[in-house]
């Protein structure tokens, strides 16, 4: 009977101090010795709290690396930045290393020549500064010509190596940048560099993650195709690179599902299988005017489409980060804007979907007082969620750092809210012709015997509302303009812009 007793009272223990760290929740601006910073990435540490690392401005050209620590409530424990001034330094990853350190990744003109170089720093415990590198490449065949690099983004290895990556621009030849990668031991000494030469095409690396096996995967945006000989079509386009743990190409794909779309950030889930957030873009003459989309992306590990969800919210989403929860649910990450008549600025959208790709929350979080930019989501130990940023109200630019439970709730203030945008678009609807004169048609993939549709203008005013309304819309008695045309069916939501022309 006692030890049925002691089993109780340690589950509710247990089940106590589970509820406790659900419920640590807070939303963080840090102001560093009165100057604007943003951190880029982020980390949760063995002790619950979390890593930031980022930049600081001094001035227009005085930038320089940022590395601070918080406790598992956010409060902050310590921060540093580098000292040398009047150069461009910033940290666009970090990565904690086995011995209790951290590794910051980013770029510097640290430097007699001002020269565009990649960096990595390595930081004691305490964020103390234990080596700082730099890295240029020569052009590989011209001697003394040196290459100025970007890494956008980088990891500590499993192999106890350092990964960074983003692109390479050839110095004084006028070349576009092109991708690279390089591995360094944990001394940062170069082990390997792997890059792809197209004199024609800017490609740029985004994010880089390790998988199961030791490989690499990177993501980015080329402003052209990179695999056809064609440039005329489909510019700006995602790509996918997979490299072996020796830096050998396993493969290259460009993603083809969606033309004009960039990859901004990578995950990977339990299965091996990759989660990828970006943007996609709509452009005149095909559309009425230039349009910008959030979507999600999951591929198996050969980089094969399983499935990708298109977001819409606000005027134009970014979708700017990724990751995935023990459970194999994803989190993305985006920030919108909202109409120009109103009095907001930028804010997040942050959503939860199923390994199905099920949409299972939304939150909106932001104020009408601040831009917002989300960098860098992780998923935490007590099964929460940490995003950090740039929260940018008129009094200047603050670190900002963000912690909600599970189900996305937090002490955050409630972001901008458009309920005429839809929540997904799995392009199930067709709506023709765009621009229309007097009638649009409306064409289900599947059949649909019962919709409403509701028409407003750009600025949010109702102007037209059918009920049970037929697949073919009059829309004669409207002024020409743009709108939004807004479709309900089976519990969901769907609009789309529409250009009346007369």
């Amino acid at each position: 009977m006692k030890k049925t007793n002691l089993i109780l009272l340690s589950m509710l223990l247990l089940s106590s101090v589970l509820s406790a760290q659900e419920s640590i929740m807070f939303d963080k601006q840090f102001i560093f010795d009165n100057h604007g910073s943003y951190p880029r990435d982020l980390k949760q540490t063995p002790d619950g709290g979390y890593i930031c690392a980022g930049g600081i401005g001094f001035s227009m050209y005085d930038e320089r690396y940022l590395l601070f620590k918080t406790d598992s409530l956010g409060e902050l424990e310590w921060y540093t930045y580098s000292d040398s001034s009047g150069v461009n330094s910033n940290l666009h990853a970090v990565d904690l290393t086995k011995t209790g350190g951290y590794v910051g990744i980013g770029s510097t003109q640290d430097n007699p020549d001002w020269h565009n170089s990649g960096a990595i720093v390595m930081y004691d415990s305490l964020g103390d500064t234990l080596w700082t590198k730099q890295y240029a490449f020569e052009h590989p065949s011209i001697d003394g010509l040196y290459s100025m690099i970007y890494f956008n983004d980088g990891k500590y290895t499993s192999d106890n190596c350092i990964l960074a990556a983003g692109s390479i621009k050839d110095d004084n030849l006028g070349s576009d940048p092109n991708p690279i990668v390089v591995k360094t031991n944990i001394a940062g000494d170069t082990l390997w560099t792997w890059r792809l030469y197209n004199t024609d095409n800017t490609i740029i690396i985004n994010s880089i993650v390790e998988t199961q096996e030791g490989d690499y995967v990177a993501v980015g945006r080329a402003d052209m195709p990179i695999l056809s000989e064609d440039k005329t079509y489909a510019p700006q386009r995602g790509f996918i690179v997979k490299l072996s743990a020796d830096g050998e190409l396993i493969y290259l794909k460009e993603w083809t599902d969606i033309d004009y779309n960039l990859f901004d950030d990578v995950a990977i889930n339990s299965a091996g299988e990759l989660l990828i957030a970006g943007t996609y873009f709509n452009h005149p003459p095909e559309y009425p005017d230039d349009e910008n989309f959030g979507f999600l992306l999951k591929t198996d590990s050969y980089g094969n489409t399983v499935f990708f969800k298109t977001i819409e919210y606000g005027i134009g989403l970014h979708g700017f980060t990724v990751n995935v929860s023990s459970s194999n649910d994803i989190i993305f990450v985006g920030y919108f804007a909202v109409p120009l008549t109103l009095d907001w600025k930028h804010d997040v959208l942050l959503r939860k979907y199923s390994n199905n790709g099920d949409l299972l929350w939304s939150k909106n979080i932001g104020d009408k007082e601040a831009y917002d930019w989300p960098y860098s989501v992780i998923t935490t130990n007590d099964n929460g969620i940490a995003f950090c940023g740039l929260y940018s109200p008129d009094t200047g630019n603050y670190s900002w750092l963000v912690k909600t439970d599970s189900l996305g709730n937090g002490v955050y203030s409630d972001g901008w809210i458009n309920d005429i945008t839809i929540n997904d678009y799995d392009q199930e609807i067709h709506i023709y012709p765009n621009p229309a004169n007097q009638n649009i048609n409306v064409q289900f993939l599947n059949e649909h015997n019962r919709f409403n549709i509701s028409i407003f203008s750009i600025d949010g005013r109702a102007v037209k509302h059918i009920e049970n309304s037929s697949n073919t819309v009059y829309v004669g008695d409207l002024t020409s303009g743009l709108y939004l045309l807004k479709i309900d069916y089976d519990n969901r939501t769907f609009t789309k812009k529409i250009l009346i022309q007369k």
